[in-house]
């Protein structure tokens, strides 16, 4: 099933883990993974910004095949909103990922993303999440810095479009802490010069090398039951 689902809640509440955890769903089942943040072993990856899924979005307008139908993928954006900017709103830049995310479907691409608060991101992908994912950090401690009385994760769903919440779960420290080590969370994030990026011609020259490798990318066999 493809899907578009977003994260958000207060520094330290469990949303970049919750992409990590993603990751490594996706890619051992069978997914091939992007992402715009540092993932570590065991997770094979490609590490993509928005301007180069621009680059791919607009050479497929010359007629290039950038994705196959016949594989799965799964983009994971840690830090959104310095990607596509709600501020931004009119952008060349913005309208364009707008444009390539309303159609992920047909490109057999799901989209995860997180962000401290929702409204600074596009509205256009907000508009299209179909599952909001309130993040909230569990501590013996009111200090929402004291991690060491951190003890799990709470993680409420809601339906975009039904409305109403449709799932709540919890995920303990135990079971956060395996994949603690597979991203970096004091990786930094820092906008592009928008204007600068989407005025470049296509030439696909400084992504040409990882678009091969996406497009010939076998997907692995998958690891673990479906049961996972």
């Amino acid at each position: 099933m493809v899907e578009i689902v977003v994260y958000h809640g207060h520094l330290g509440s469990g949303k970049s883990v919750k992409l990590a955890i993603d990751a490594f769903i996706g890619y051992f089942t069978g997914e091939i993974v992007l992402a715009n943040f540092t993932l570590k072993e065991p997770i094979r990856y490609f590490k993509i910004s928005v301007s180069a899924l621009l680059d791919m979005f607009k050479a497929e307008q010359k007629g290039l095949k950038m994705f196959n139908k016949n594989k799965k993928y799964r983009l994971l954006l840690d830090e959104a909103q310095t990607e596509v900017d709600a501020i931004d709103f009119m952008s060349s830049r913005n309208k364009n990922f707008g444009y390539f995310v309303a159609q992920l479907r047909k490109r057999n691409i799901s989209l995860y993303y997180a962000t401290q608060r929702r409204k600074w991101t596009d509205k256009r992908i907000r508009d299209l999440t179909d599952y909001t994912v309130e993040c909230e950090a569990l501590r013996d401690s009111n200090d929402d810095n004291d991690n060491t009385n951190l003890f799990g994760c709470r993680y409420t769903v809601t339906d975009e479009d039904k409305g109403y919440i449709v799932n709540e779960y919890y995920l303990p420290i135990e079971m956060l802490q395996l994949f603690y080590g597979m991203y970096d969370t004091r990786e930094l994030f820092y906008p592009e010069d928008k204007e600068l990026v989407i005025k470049q011609p296509v030439t696909i020259k400084g992504t040409s090398k990882m678009i091969e490798q996406i497009k010939n990318e076998k997907e692995p066999a998958p690891r673990l039951s479906a049961d996972y």
